[in-house]
Formats: C-alpha cells, structure tokens, sequence
C-alpha cells in the first residue's frame, strides 16, 4: 500500500506498523522519491530516483536513516542533498547511506501519539489527556526515544522510587500512565516483542497515599467565613459559591454567565465535565442565586469588559477570569528572600469536601448528594435505569437543604443571614 502525506515528526508518529511480514510507504509531498518504509518494527526514511547508466534507465534507492535516529525535517534535507547530486550526475554508488542505524522497535514516544489520538476518539476527558500529556512531557521525556521492548522492570523501579522522593501520588500516575500506552502498544497495536508481562505493573510498586482531610467543620464555618468576608467581592462570593455547590475548582473559577440561567435556577456543567459526558443542570437555591447577584456588581467594578463573559471577573489574569479563590500573595524582598501570605487556606477542592460532609449532616438522599457533587451514580444496570432530568425538583429541594444548613452555621443570628439567604 502506498499513499502520499507531507512527513513531518507528527505524521510519521502517528503512522501505526505494519503487521508482521508486511509493509507500506508513504510518500512525500514536497521532495519526490523521498518516502518512508514502514514495517512491523521499524520507520526508514528512503530515497529513489531514476538514472541513465549504461544507456539503460534504472532506479536507485538509498536508505537516509530511522524515524528513531533522526527527525523527518533531517531526513527531507539529505534527501534533498541527493535530488542535488543527481542532477549533478554525482550520486554516491553505494545504495545504503553511512549514516548508522537506530534501535528498532516501538518507541515510548511512537506509541504515546497514537494512544492519544486513540483516547481521543475514545471521548476521554481534556483534562484527562492534557494530565497523560504532562506526565510524558516531564518524568517520561528522557524515555520517549526508548523502544518500549527495552524498558526494564528495574528502570522503572528505579524511576518510581526517584519521583517518589519528592512526590508520592505522582510516582504513581507515572506507572498508571506509563503502563496505560505500554498495555496499548501490545493489545491494540499488536506489537509483538513486547512481553506480556508489563514492566509497568504497579500494585506492589505503588506508594500508599492517605485521602486528604481538608473539609471545613460546620462549628468552623463562622472563622472561615471571617477570613473570606474580608477578600475582594469577587474573591467572596467565589468562595460562598464554591461551598454552597461543592463545584469543581475549574467549573468554579471559569464559571460563565451563559451557563446560569437565573429564570429556572440552574447552572449548566460542560459536558467534557461530567464522567458520563453529558450536559447537566445543577439546581440553584436562593443563597446561591444571591451570590451570583453580588458576584456580578463586584465583577463589573473590577472589570466591566471581562464581567460581560466570566462570573468571577479578573483585571490581572490572562483568561480574564480569576486563576485561584485563596488569594495567595507572593513577594521576594530585597535580601532575595521569598515571602508568601494566603488570605483563605481552603481551596475549592477542600470546600468540595466541605460540601459532602454538610451534605450528610443536612440528612440529604445519598443518591441526591452523588448527583449534585455531578459524581458517578453507579456503574450497574440498576444506576443506568435513573433518568436525572426527572430528579430536578427534588434535587433542587435537597440543594436548598444544603445551603440552608451551611448559612445558618456562617451566621447563627436570623439577621445577619438575611443577606446571604
């Protein structure tokens, strides 16, 4: 088989190998006879032409390098030496070029392309692949040009416990992803050298991590809401609002107007935010309501442009939104040394926390708390049957039952709970 692609590092990345005792070539756009060869274990960048010798025309091949060894941009320069030397009738005799040859196998990076572009289509979360992303682009990048045939389980140990020295739940992503591409390479590309014991196993291998305990007591509800009362407008109400919904950090911060519709009280989450990806509405009660109405006179005072599009409007970051609700200062002084103050210590992760705890203490339906912290509601054909559009009104009521509990601990007094309520 062959067809024609401009080659670049990205396209011959995502060129899947051939199957065994098989092969295909695609050709270049830009420099004829330039093509690659590929085959069930290795990328081979190649040139052929068409001389007189002998007053007979014949066609002559040379092998540049390996997709491994050099770059497709490095590859299209040495093929373009030889267009040169042909026209020049100084083409070298020998058909193999002394350039030396690569490792050959699927490389980490090889099969990392073509497991994103298969997570893609699969409909995995943004989130969850620009995380993949990170993971290869740092800890990984030493390893990308390493056939996966030659990653030993004692490199990995190696690396696991060299990451584990600055961050535990890290080292454990690291296998989780690492052995993620490797499981791919070996069932879905069907790469054949690769043992069927993965050096990526990482049950024994992975460091116990500790849930962390960052929910806000009901009884430390009125200090919290000390600290925040003396923020910014925006920053307050960010803060109200992410307890009083137990919303997502990133839903939170880069909330928009045109997913709130106050009219019927709901707030639209994104889809790609959602596990089972679907669009939900989450259920407003009057004290969030309230909130958004604050948000927006504070937004439009700090930045009229911005508040036309984000809830919680910033003049300082670049999305135009704010990036954090703790309001950390940073400052380094003269001496060099560096100094930070945070206003509010719990993030919107730990006010989520906060939320399920609340949630329990209100006496909420379990099934309503899942729904409205946008949790998976199960994985058996019993949680498949519940049709959430049906829920709203209930879950609505068991929003306000939320809410309602957390105000009445910020402010015990009746009037000083009319504002927030």
């Amino acid at each position: 088989m062959t067809r024609t692609e401009k080659l670049t590092n990205t396209t011959v990345a995502r060129l899947a190998y051939a199957h065994q005792q098989q092969f295909y070539i695609v050709r270049d756009t830009e420099v004829g006879g330039f093509h690659i060869r590929v085959t069930a274990t290795s990328k081979v960048y190649k040139y052929n032409c068409d001389v007189t010798e002998a007053g007979k025309r014949v066609t002559r091949g040379f092998t540049i390098g390996t997709s491994a060894a050099m770059t497709a941009d490095a590859a299209r320069l040495e093929a373009e030496k030889l267009v040169i030397q042909r026209k020049q009738g100084v083409l070298p005799k020998l058909t193999i070029s002394a350039l030396s040859p690569a490792k050959t196998g699927l490389t980490l990076g090889e099969a990392w392309v073509q497991f994103k572009d298969a997570s893609i289509k699969e409909g995995k979360k943004p989130r969850t692949i620009a995380f993949y992303e990170l993971v290869m682009r740092t800890h990984l990048k030493p390893w990308l040009d390493t056939p996966l045939k030659n990653i030993t389980r004692s490199m990995v140990k190696e690396l696991h416990g060299k990451i584990s020295e600055k961050h535990r739940a890290r080292a454990n992503q690291v296998i989780v992803t690492g052995g993620a591409v490797y499981t791919f390479a070996r069932a879905d590309l069907e790469e054949a050298d690769l043992p069927l014991l993965s050096p990526w196993r990482g049950r024994k291998l992975f460091n116990k991590i500790k849930p962390r305990q960052t929910g806000l007591a009901a009884a430390s509800l009125p200090d919290w809401w000390c600290k925040v009362d003396r923020l910014n407008a925006v920053l307050r109400e960010a803060n109200l609002l992410g307890i009083l919904t137990g919303l997502r950090k990133e839903n939170l911060i880069a909330l928009r107007w045109d997913q709130v519709n106050i009219k019927y009280r709901y707030i639209s989450i994104d889809p790609e935010s959602m596990k089972s990806g679907e669009p939900f509405k989450l259920p407003m009660s009057r004290a969030m309501v309230r909130c958004l109405w604050r948000a927006r006179k504070g937004s439009r005072m700090l930045h009229e442009v911005n508040s036309r599009t984000w809830v919680f409007a910033s003049d300082r970051s670049r999305s135009g939104h704010i990036s954090n609700t703790k309001n950390v200062q940073s400052w380094t002084r003269a001496d060099g040394t560096k100094l930070k103050k945070v206003r509010v210590e719990q993030s919107a992760h730990a006010l989520r926390h906060s939320w399920r705890d609340f949630a329990n203490e209100a006496r909420v339906w379990p099934i309503h708390s899942k729904v409205l912290m946008h949790h998976a509601v199960g994985s058996d054909v019993h949680s498949e049957y519940l049709t959430l559009g049906n829920m709203f009104d209930d879950l609505r009521t068991s929003q306000e039952t939320v809410s309602s509990f957390i105000v009445k601990n910020i402010a015990p007094a009746e009037e000083a709970r009319r504002g927030l309520m």
